[in-house]
């Protein structure tokens, strides 16, 4: 179940919800678990406070992830439905991207252990 919190004026549509629920209904599916997934949409500032708080990075930033897990295999023993962790998405970075099904996807494979080539 993914939990939308949208801070911004941005227009969050049922269509971009339907997506996004696909998305992660696939990336999910092999772990045969429920998991709830917050997403929040934020303004620029707010982003790039989180950005300096959590990565020492002065600067804002498309999308941050914040996981409850290293990976899926960590919640194996846990037999409820699972927080699998947070999704904050920059809305200015969305209109200039244009797509924010790419950049919730991209969080949600960091909430799930899968991360960028060194």
């Amino acid at each position: 179940m993914i939990y939308w919190h949208n801070r911004t004026k941005y227009n969050l549509t049922q269509e971009t919800k339907s997506k996004t629920g696909q998305i992660s209904r696939a990336l999910l599916a092999d772990s045969k678990k429920h998991f709830i997934i917050d997403v929040s949409i934020v303004s620029r500032t707010e982003i790039k406070k989180l950005n300096q708080k959590y990565r020492q990075k002065d600067q804002a930033t498309d999308v941050l992830s914040f996981s409850v897990f290293n990976n899926l295999s960590e919640i194996a023993k846990i037999d409820a439905p699972a927080l699998l962790g947070e999704i904050v998405i920059c809305a200015e970075f969305v209109k200039i991207e244009n797509d924010l099904t790419r950049l919730f996807e991209h969080g949600l494979n960091h909430l799930i252990g899968k991360h960028h080539q060194e």
